[in-house]
């Protein structure tokens, strides 16, 4: 199975960072000490031309999510072929604009922590989001007739088996989604969990869809059941947008691998602590760290006097931030590899109920650690295995086979 993890980048965020970083106007990240080129962007977000490198895979999504939960409309609306024609500009694969149904339930929006309830709106939101793969469709054939390299992707939503199914069905009759790399996007819900995520992997192929988006993964230990179960379920090929490492380091989490690579534990600063800034500075030896520590050289006095002060400030969140993608995104490659040799063994590990996993030794001598993931383990295998009733993978019965069973 091929698959790739997908930062998430902001126009406003990525130009300001670039700059400070260093990055030379019109380079991606791959050209830099980070040494990665594929991500998510938005059509709400990401409005600035851009040329992103050939080999990227950069996946534009529609934004619907964003708009429904988040924000408010532009004047006019938010017109569906307006949304495709920025994504076959501007990205290598994207979703029709959907208008998710919503979950039912109070979420947290903003910095000042207010709470909204968003009733759900299930039929009238899949109702527009047909009508919206129904009016951009056109376009999209006529991108596919003069040789387009894009690909589109249909979405789907829902709380359970039975509705993510119909919500499929009620789109695929417009368009299924089924050429040449094309695919889809789903977002696991009610929540984005190892749950749901386990559901989706298992319904999916069952659909006939082996190439998939994962929205908002943001998860480690989603991510790890994408990694092990996704070529159990029989997926080709798999994207996942995750933006964890870029909000771990906005609040002073600094990710700290493990000797192995397999895993990072969090040291966390706190007021005028600087441990984590003292660690990044003398003993980190990722390559985005090497080329910070040469960039502060080049600071102003002004900025350079910021970054050595007791207050978190001046270079530093940027510092944070991407040495913690780095992290992420390094060992999110080596995890792959594992799942591919011990599926069974490295998902246990993963889903283990600590926290913390040592941080000294190799992914072999922690395998005792994978006892105690043995509950959560299979929980999350009985959702994948039988009928997706989440709630009732909570009982602690151990599942009857091994992954390898599943493997031909």
């Amino acid at each position: 199975m091929e698959q790739h993890l997908l930062p998430v980048w902001g126009d406003s965020r990525f130009f300001p960072a670039a700059r400070e970083y260093g990055l030379p106007p019109g380079k991606w990240w791959d050209e830099s000490a980070l040494g990665y080129a594929h991500a998510l962007i938005s059509y709400i977000h990401w409005k600035r031309p851009f040329k992103f490198p050939d080999h990227a895979i950069i996946f534009g999504d529609s934004g619907g999510f964003t708009l429904r939960f988040a924000g408010k409309p532009p004047k006019g609306g938010v017109d569906p072929i307006k949304v495709l024609e920025w994504q076959e500009a501007t990205c290598t694969i994207g979703c029709a604009l959907d208008i998710p149904p919503g979950v039912g339930t109070t979420i947290t929006i903003g910095k000042n922590a207010h709470k909204f309830t968003y009733p759900r709106r299930w039929a009238p939101a899949l109702v527009k989001t047909v009508q919206h793969v129904e009016r951009a469709l056109p376009v999209y054939r006529q991108m596919r007739e003069r040789g387009t390299k894009f690909r589109w992707y249909g979405v789907l939503h829902g709380n359970n088996e039975a509705e993510v199914r119909a919500y499929h069905d009620a789109i695929a009759k417009v368009y299924p989604f089924a050429e040449e790399g094309e695919g889809w996007a789903i977002r696991p819900e009610p929540q984005v969990d190892v749950f749901a995520t386990s559901r989706s992997l298992r319904i999916l192929p069952q659909l006939g869809i082996t190439r998939a988006h994962f929205l908002a993964a943001t998860s480690q230990k989603v991510i790890s059941v994408l990694l092990a179960l996704g070529p159990v379920a029989g997926m080709k090929f798999i994207t996942y947008d995750s933006a964890y490492a870029i909000k771990s380091g906005f609040n002073r989490h600094v990710f700290i691998p493990t000797e192995d690579g397999l895993n990072f534990t969090i040291s966390t600063e706190m007021g005028l602590e600087r441990h984590g800034r003292d660690w990044l500075f003398t003993q980190c030896k990722c390559p985005v760290c090497a080329h910070l520590r040469v960039r502060e050289t080049e600071l102003s006095t002004k900025r350079r006097e910021e970054t050595h002060r007791p207050e978190f400030g001046g270079l530093w969140s940027l510092w944070f931030q991407m040495h913690n993608m780095y992290v992420q995104q390094s060992i999110v490659e080596a995890q792959a590899v594992e799942a591919a040799k011990h599926p069974e063994e490295f998902l246990r590990l993963a889903l283990s109920d600590d926290d913390e996993v040592p941080e000294h030794g190799t992914f072999h001598q922690h395998t005792k650690l994978s006892a105690r993931g043995g509950s959560l383990y299979s929980k999350v295998m009985r959702v994948f295995e039988e009928d997706g009733h989440e709630r009732g993978a909570i009982v602690p019965t151990g599942t009857s086979r091994s992954l390898l069973d599943f493997i031909e």
